[in-house]
C-alpha cells in the first residue's frame, strides 16, 4: 500500500463557512492534453484550518513511470468551490510513504457583495436571536462608511469589503445609558463586529457574517 499524509490550509484569517466540504484527490498528470485521471479521493466536512488528510491506495494502481500529484479544494455546502491549491504537490510512486506537509490553498474569487442600497435590520446575534424591541441597523454607503443603530447608541465609521471578508474601522458610537439587558445585547452587537468577518448572502436574502472568533451576525434588508 501507499500511504499519502498532509495537511491543507490557507494564510488568511477567514472563517470557513458552515458544513465546507475537502476534496484531497490524487491524480495522475501525465498527459497534458488530456483530463488527469483520478487514482484516489478522500472527502470530509471541515470547520477549520490547518486540517490533516490521508489517501490510501495499492502500490500497483501506480506506475513509475507516469508523474502523480495531489489537489485539494473546499467547497461550500452550496457546492461552490470556495479555496483550492494551484501548485503542483507530486508523489513519488516508487514511495510507499509520502507526507506532503502543509498544501496551501488560495481562495476563489467570488462576485463581490453590494451591501449598499439600505438598512440592514439585525434578526440574530451569536446565534442568541434578539429582542424584538429593539433596532440594531447596520447601513453601507458606496463611500466605505458605515452607521446604523447599536440597538440603544448610534455609531458610525469605516467599513472595508474585499472579496467576502468585511472589515470595520474604529467605530464612533454615542453614550446614552441603557436599561442592561439592552446595553448587553448592544455589547454583543459591538463584539461581534469588532474582527474581520466572512460575508455572504444566503438563499433568504440574509446577510450572514461570521467571524472566526465564533462570532456571527444575521441581518436582512429593511
Amino acid at each position: 500500500m501507499i500511504t499519502v499524509t498532509g495537511q491543507i490550509g490557507y494564510r488568511e484569517r477567514i472563517a470557513l463557512l458552515p458544513d465546507s466540504t475537502a476534496t484531497i484527490t490524487l491524480s495522475d498528470i501525465s498527459k497534458q492534453d488530456v483530463a488527469a485521471t483520478v487514482i484516489a479521493q478522500t472527502e470530509f466536512t471541515i470547520a477549520r484550518v490547518p486540517a490533516p488528510f490521508e489517501l490510501k491506495l495499492a502500490q500497483d494502481s501506480l506506475n513509475t513511470g507516469n508523474t502523480y500529484a495531489v489537489r485539494a479544494i473546499i467547497r461550500d455546502s452550496d457546492g461552490k468551490l470556495r479555496w483550492t491549491t494551484d501548485t503542483i504537490h507530486s508523489v513519488d510512486p516508487t514511495q510507499t510513504e509520502a507526507d506532503l506537509g502543509l498544501l496551501m490553498l488560495k481562495q476563489v474569487a467570488a462576485p463581490a457583495l453590494d451591501l449598499t442600497g439600505g438598512e440592514w435590520l439585525v434578526e440574530d446575534i451569536n446565534g442568541e436571536g434578539v429582542m424584538d424591541i429593539l433596532q440594531t441597523t447596520l447601513t453601507f454607503g458606496s463611500d466605505g462608511q458605515v452607521s446604523g443603530s447599536g440597538g440603544c447608541n448610534r455609531y458610525s465609521g469605516s467599513y472595508e469589503l474585499t472579496a467576502e471578508t468585511l472589515s470595520f474601522g474604529p467605530l464612533a458610537a454615542t453614550r446614552k445609558a441603557c436599561p442592561p439587558a439592552i446595553s448587553n445585547q448592544e455589547q454583543k452587537f459591538f463584539e461581534s463586529i469588532a474582527a474581520p468577518l466572512r460575508a455572504s448572502v444566503d438563499e433568504t436574502g440574509a446577510l450572514i457574517l461570521t467571524g472566526e472568533n465564533g462570532k456571527s451576525i444575521k441581518a436582512r434588508r429593511k
